[in-house]
């Protein structure tokens, strides 16, 4: 499945790591996860269908595109509001050092790749903590 839907694997990488990030500020999972099968199942049906008009899928294939990029947008805002949660909690286990990083990270990481233009060239974390070595 991963070579026939490559338009949703850094959306899948998004959504899971999200995912994790809700569990870890005890949020709710259902409407992030809901959200995702919904786009996930709208590519699907123009990937997957027998017996449909061509304009139809053509019709769904549009509406994808459509819907893609304002879900992308949706879950980089819960994504950075549920980090901002978590980096506001207080547990004494985390080291105030790696709080700093972390607020650093997120930062860098809105400055070189704003809102919307999540499907750019990965952004590998040795590439945001360059500038602490």
């Amino acid at each position: 499945m991963k070579n026939e839907m490559n338009e949703l694997l850094d959306t899948y990488l998004a959504w899971d790591d999200t995912a994790r990030l809700f569990v870890e500020v005890h949020e709710p999972l259902d409407p992030p996860s809901n959200r995702y099968w919904e786009i996930f199942c709208s590519l699907l049906r123009v990937r997957k269908n027998e017996n449909v008009l061509a304009g139809v899928v053509d019709q769904w294939e549009r509406s994808f595109c459509r819907a893609l990029p304002l879900y992308d947008h949706e879950f980089e805002t819960a994504h950075d509001e549920a980090l901002g949660r978590l980096e506001q909690t207080p547990d004494r286990e985390i080291d105030p050092i790696v709080r700093r990083l972390m607020a650093y990270s997120r930062d860098t990481c809105v400055q070189v790749r704003p809102r919307g233009s999540l499907k750019q060239e990965p952004l590998y974390p040795i590439q945001l903590y360059s500038e602490l070595w």
